[in-house]
């Protein structure tokens, strides 16, 4: 039976950020939009049951949604009718934070603020309703001979490569999660802990070959070339919690899922030593699976890999075991012009496909988002900022208890993940909800 998925259309607002007028930008925007339109409601709600219906097993839900914007507090009250609707099911979310790298007009303090509490309130409602909350940052740049981006073209828009390379660990992800009963059992593992939902997505792309990654630091050449699309930005975080000798403490794994695509037999039992050594986790807190076929690159996608041969493994140049004595090489030492040392660095060939390692784990390094939001929060209650009547004031607002209740929650599902790592509850005095807040005699800005 064939099955049509139905779009509905949200009329009358304009993307955030986009200039234009009533732009979707408020959390409080999106659950109003769910919550006071009956019609729009029990169609998307009608269409979510016939879908369940049809379907042989429900085994559970993988909902995508952006957490920066309206969509947040739209999602937010969707997943709650969700969980209501089908209280058993495993519900997989991926919650996409954006910035202003693409918008049509200038970002401003009002925008990043919006921002700061959609993600926050999104954050605390997501993660209560799902089974797995799996946070994407926004699309970054990267430093020259940064070793996760070594295979990455440096001559084209970093951003946009940086989204094809998180796709592609997305699709990695979601088709494994698609697998029979992988829905279940691969949350489960995640979540062993019980209180652990929030998810990260790890990623190497290519997966380099064994013989790149034999002798004593081949798992830490692999660590190298991971990349971790869901940690917040180092830039951005909370100073890290220190051990008795002033290093800071490593974030702790709590459990690890991961795809290996591309090798097969003998090379990949010496890529499955490799990945043993690369973490502290054993069975059945790490597991990988295999597939022997590449990830397919389509031949419409704009070609962001260097150095790779058609199979996706690295481009290897073997210079010749006796230099002719006639060359360069041979009389004066230079190097020879038909072997040139960078010439793999310039070889842009479309792979049709690349070997992968997509990872899904739960561990402490969750708590940055979590510590980043709660802190800013807090610091938009101090300054008394008007960006937050928009939240509480209304027929949909949450009131002021309700911002202050996200970020409690969030502050302690941080101070749970540092005290799972041994790190200690932050130090940084918690300011009640019920406390005087000082006193700002700024006038407040007129956002109208």
């Amino acid at each position: 039976m064939r099955r049509t998925n139905k779009l509905h259309a949200l009329p009358g607002f304009s993307p955030f950020g986009s200039g234009e007028t009533n732009e979707f930008a408020t959390w409080t925007q999106g659950r109003e939009k769910y919550m006071s339109s009956p019609k729009l409601r029990e169609s998307v709600e009608d269409d979510l049951r016939s879908f369940a219906e049809r379907s042989d097993y429900t085994e559970g839900f993988m909902i995508t949604t952006p957490i920066s914007d309206a969509f947040g507090g739209f999602s937010s009250v969707f997943l709650e009718a969700l969980r209501d609707e089908f209280t058993k099911s495993t519900i997989f979310t991926t919650a996409t934070l954006s910035d202003s790298l693409s918008w049509k007009r200038k970002d401003n303090d009002r925008s990043i603020a919006q921002r700061i509490v959609n993600a926050a309130l999104s954050m605390q409602h997501l993660e209560e309703h799902s089974s797995i909350l799996l946070p994407i940052q926004p699309s970054k740049s990267w430093e020259p001979e940064t070793p996760w981006a070594a295979y990455l073209r440096d001559d084209l828009p970093k951003p946009a490569t940086y989204s094809q390379v998180l796709t592609t660990h997305l699709q990695s992800a979601n088709t494994e999660l698609r697998e029979i009963d992988g829905l279940s059992t691969i949350p489960q593992q995640l979540n062993w802990r019980g209180d652990n939902k929030i998810a990260h997505l790890v990623g190497a792309s290519p997966l380099l070959p064994p013989h790149l990654l034999e002798g004593e630091n081949g798992p830490k050449k692999l660590k190298a070339s991971l990349y971790d699309f869901s940690v917040l930005h180092e830039d951005l975080r909370q100073k890290k919690p220190s051990t008795s000798s002033g290093a800071p403490k490593e974030d702790k794994p709590f459990a690890q899922y991961s795809i290996v695509r591309g090798y097969e037999d003998e090379e990949l039992q010496k890529l499955g030593e490799v990945l043993e050594g690369a973490t502290e986790l054993k069975e059945p807190l790490a597991r990988w699976v295999a597939e022997p076929a590449g990830f397919p690159i389509l031949p419409s996608l704009p070609p962001i890999y260097r150095s790779l041969i058609p199979t996706g493994r690295p481009l290897e140049l073997a210079l010749p075991p006796h230099p002719d004595p006639l060359s360069p090489a041979g009389l004066f030492g230079l190097p020879d012009p038909l072997f040139p040392a960078n010439l793999s660095r310039s070889y842009y060939v479309q792979p049709e496909s690349i070997p992968l390692l997509t990872t899904l784990e739960t561990s402490t390094s969750a708590r940055h988002l979590l510590l980043h939001l709660s802190t800013k929060i807090k610091e938009l209650q101090r300054e008394r900022s008007s960006v937050l009547w928009e939240y509480e004031e209304g027929e949909y607002g949450i009131g002021r208890e309700g911002v202050g209740e996200a970020r409690e929650r969030l502050e302690t599902l941080a101070d749970g993940l540092a005290a799972a790592g041994g790190m200690g509850l932050d130090d940084e005095e918690d300011l009640d909800e019920d406390e005087n807040f000082p006193d700002n005699d700024k006038d407040d800005e007129d956002w109208d």
